[in-house]
């Protein structure tokens, strides 16, 4: 009957360590599970953080290359107003010599009218 009893003792000890053992590994499981998941999170916020460097960078760069443009666009406006400004001055110089001639040629004419009535 002792026998039996100690023999009943070391099965519930055994089945006890089994049962510890089984839970050790179902933790020791699910602790990798966790570990997985928290790297698979850890990726996934690497990926979005890479991601967001990248479209702020392309923000950037379009910010730049657009004021880049307005800025040449305004320097191109600005260097054909200016062109523009300096044909229409030098039409003007010419108009004034024209302007200039056609007086002395009246003149001319006018002294010659003169000279015409004093002969007549």
């Amino acid at each position: 009957l002792v026998s039996q009893q100690a023999e009943v003792v070391k099965d519930g000890q055994r089945a006890n360590l089994d049962l510890q053992k089984k839970s050790q590994e179902a933790l020791l499981e699910a602790l990798a599970e966790s570990e997985s998941t928290t790297n698979k999170q850890d990726q996934d916020k690497a990926l979005l953080s890479s991601r967001i460097v990248q479209i702020e960078q392309q923000l950037a760069q379009q910010i730049e290359d657009s004021v880049d443009q307005a800025r040449k666009d305004a320097e191109d406006r600005s260097t054909t107003s200016e062109q523009m400004i300096a044909k229409l001055q030098m039409k003007q110089s010419e108009m004034e010599g024209i302007s200039t001639e056609l007086d002395q040629e009246r003149t001319q004419v006018m002294e010659l009218t003169e000279a015409l009535a004093d002969m007549g």
